[in-house]
């Protein structure tokens, strides 16, 4: 007989089988009570066998220090390390931090939050192992908001983050250390993640270079989301050609992510184009006007020539595309949009525009591009979907203890146990975090899932709208954020004022573009004012094209 092992999940009881009958209005009688406790933990004995299997760690070939506890005044970093990546890669030479829900084998991560310390990833997520395959250094963690849900900077367990570029001023959030760590120059690249802003707007605030990709583009596998339709994640840099070399060592599908291949058809750089006849590929412009796969095969320039094909993925070369740059000007159409600039404050409104006249100005007196002004009116409901995108996807994820059904991560197991005894810190949750709890719990008990169900529809239909425009103009530019960072707030604001400084008054330009999943990429245009970001939004699947353009603005700087 086998030794006695106890049983970590215990036997049901007909007594529990009767409540739970009763809360799922099952209609479980008393004569079939005994049978269906009997049957189900006879299931229930498969939960205790997943428990006892023994997972070895995943041996990483890159050593890495003991992490210590990393104590900064502006608060950046968590915690520092040191993980040498390949010698003579690509990327040897440059240092990485790493927004702290992304999984680094060995070192801890609490994603901002007191109900995740003291969980301890045992392997690297995706894009470390990219990264540390191409000779990057990884240097540290940073700190970011608790559990992601704050657009400014002074929500995370372990203090506020100060703006990298203005000292006791709002860094932005909820990439807020990475910002930071950026600008103060500890490193080259930093790693963040968005699900409304959070890699464009820390940027904007600290006036670098940050790009939201397309969604699905570089994978999500091996780090802690919001909502699966909703995450991403990609750099932030001083510069547009760190933000390509990061691209180049980061882009691609993977096995344990399958956002990535939702988004493939829209690609201007489908593989399948690659190897249809001249007549499938008229039929293939006339079907979808959007899609230039054909247009930019034909012209073979020198850009277009580094692109290499394969199955299921289309690999272009950033770096390539960020020296030939100047070839993205010829019939390049471009357009500030209308309802971007009406959503900045009114205080700085009219240095707002000046700034936008300036850009538009410059793109015409050195490279001939014009650059019209639209309106889409979709956007700023792309902007208020997001809210029940937000909201049910979190409360779902929670209630799961955020374990995503729809990836599998080897951290899983580990992450659900920490963050289901970490239920004990619930009230030392953030406001934002406990307001999105109650409204997501509220209207999933009197109304169930059915606005979120809709809300994915109305989603394809903005998407088409958004088509149509992307069918007359390549690029769309507009502010990336409605106003400037302002001081952090003292210890005696009202909860209306916190939650206007978490949510309120910082997404209304960038949250559509994660509804959209269109690639966004801002950078300061500061000829005008210190702290002038623009935000330039591409088709999917053109990440270079935004490059590109974001290389002509730094030309003009």
């Amino acid at each position: 007989k086998p030794i006695y092992r106890p049983s970590v999940v215990r036997k049901i009881t007909k007594d529990k089988v009767k409540v739970l009958s009763d809360r799922l209005k099952l209609d479980i009688n008393e004569d079939e009570i005994d049978q269906y406790t009997e049957i189900s933990n006879g299931y229930l004995d498969t939960w205790n066998l997943v428990y006892q299997h023994k997972i070895p760690s995943v041996q990483s070939p890159y050593l890495r220090s003991t992490a210590e506890n990393y104590m900064e005044p502006d608060n950046h970093l968590y915690y520092k390390c040191t993980i040498k990546g390949k010698e003579g890669g690509r990327l040897s030479g440059l240092k990485l931090v790493v927004k702290d829900t992304v999984s680094i084998a060995g070192v801890p991560m609490m994603n901002g939050s007191h109900v995740l310390e003291g969980f301890t990833p045992t392997e690297d997520a995706t894009i470390i192992k990219r990264l540390l395959n191409h000779g990057i250094t990884v240097i540290g963690k940073s700190h970011c908001e608790d559990l992601c849900f704050s657009g400014s900077s002074f929500t995370c367990v372990k203090g506020p983050v100060e703006n990298g570029l203005i000292p006791g001023h709002n860094a932005g959030g909820s990439s807020s250390g990475s910002a930071v760590a950026v600008a103060k120059g500890l490193c080259e690249l930093a790693i963040a993640g968005d699900q409304g802003g959070s890699i464009r707007i820390p940027s904007a605030m600290n006036g670098l270079v940050g790009l939201k990709p397309t969604f699905g583009l570089i994978p999500y596998s091996g780090i802690m989301g919001i909502e699966y339709t909703f995450d991403h994640v990609g750099p932030m840099a001083k510069n547009i050609k760190d933000i390509a070399l990061f691209m180049d060592c980061t882009v691609g599908p993977d096995e344990r992510d399958q956002r990535y291949y939702a988004y493939l058809r829209h690609s201007q750089f489908n593989s399948d184009s690659a190897f249809l006849s001249e007549e499938e590929l008229n039929d293939e412009i006339n079907q979808d006007t959007n899609c230039k796969i054909i247009k930019s095969a034909k012209k073979k320039s020198e850009f277009e020539k580094t692109i290499s094909y394969g199955p299921s993925k289309a690999r272009v070369n950033f770096t390539k595309a960020v020296e030939l740059y100047k070839e993205v000007i010829p019939e390049l159409k471009v357009a500030f949009l209308k309802e971007g600039v009406d959503n900045v404050f009114p205080e700085i409104k009219e240095i707002r525009r000046k700034s936008l006249e300036a850009l538009s100005a410059g793109m015409k007196d050195k490279f001939n591009v014009l650059i019209e002004e639209i309106s889409v009116p979709q956007h700023n409901l792309a902007t208020a979907l997001s809210v029940i995108y937000f909201i049910e996807g979190f409360v779902d994820g929670f209630k799961n203890d955020f374990v995503t059904k729809n990836n599998f991560n080897k951290e899983s197991f580990e992450l659900a146990k920490t963050f289901f005894n970490g239920e004990k810190s619930f009230k030392d949750l953030s406001h934002t975090n406990k307001l999105l709890l109650l409204t997501g719990e509220y209207v999933k008990e009197n109304y169930g899932s059915r606005f979120y169900a809709k809300a994915q529809e109305m989603r394809k239909d903005l998407l088409d709208g958004y088509l149509e425009v992307f069918k007359k103009y390549d690029l769309l530019i507009l502010p990336t954020i409605p106003g400037l960072p302002g001081p952090l707030p003292k210890n005696d604001l009202t909860l209306k004022e916190y939650f206007f400084y978490c949510l309120g008054s910082i997404i209304p330009n960038t949250a559509a573009y994660n509804t959209m999943g269109f690639p966004s990429l801002t950078i300061n245009y500061n000829v005008h004012e210190k702290i002038c970001p623009v935000m330039v939004v591409g088709r999917h699947f053109e990440d270079h094209r935004v490059v590109q353009f974001g290389k002509l603005i730094e030309d003009l700087l």
